[in-house]
């Protein structure tokens, strides 16, 4: 199994995540399925296949988050060229997501069959491993391109919201444990 430490900070900073159950995951603006993309500008993008969450940097509650704030930051242009690169990155997963929303049913139905069948059980499993390692790829090689034309200052400013970011989430994690 791949190691994506990019990819897992992706996650913890912009909230980005493939799919789960028929419905697809609560967006940045509380509804199921896709929300679309919600940027700098809080415009929201087009609607689609269920599962499917768009291009969201904000946490559960819809606040923006760390790196949402530290790009509101950046100049306008270098903030919109960012989004434009995260949202392409996302658009290039989309077939991923969908195969992976499909894989979500396979492992349900292996689930809840009459006999468990523990083969098929592990063989889907690693299918969802080998969907899962390549979006995260593609969100490395995405995150990698909208930093690359922007300056040390503006890279430090956004590494430091993902640690703030990071260091949160660890807090809410510790929380949930203590509850």
């Amino acid at each position: 199994m791949k190691h994506h430490i990019t990819s897992a900070l992706l996650v913890l900073a912009f909230g980005l995540c493939a799919c789960t159950g028929p419905a697809g995951p609560r967006g940045a603006t509380g509804n199921q399925g896709n929300t679309g993309y919600t940027g700098a500008t809080g415009s929201q993008g087009n609607t689609g296949a269920k599962g499917d969450t768009g291009y969201v940097m904000a946490d559960p509650t819809g606040a923006p988050s760390y790196m949402e704030k530290a790009i509101n930051k950046l100049p306008p242009d270098k903030a919109a060229a960012f989004h434009a690169t995260m949202q392409e990155a996302h658009d290039n997963n989309k077939d991923l997501y969908d195969q992976m929303h499909g894989l979500h049913q396979n492992l349900h139905n292996i689930l809840i069959a009459s006999t468990f069948d523990k083969d098929a059980f592990i063989a889907k499993s690693r299918e969802m491993q080998k969907l899962h390692d390549e979006v995260a790829d593609n969100l490395d090689v995405g995150f990698a391109s909208a930093l690359e034309p922007l300056s040390q200052k503006e890279r430090r400013m956004l590494a430091h919201a993902m640690t703030k970011q990071h260091a949160a989430e660890k807090v809410k994690k510790t929380e949930q444990k203590s509850q």
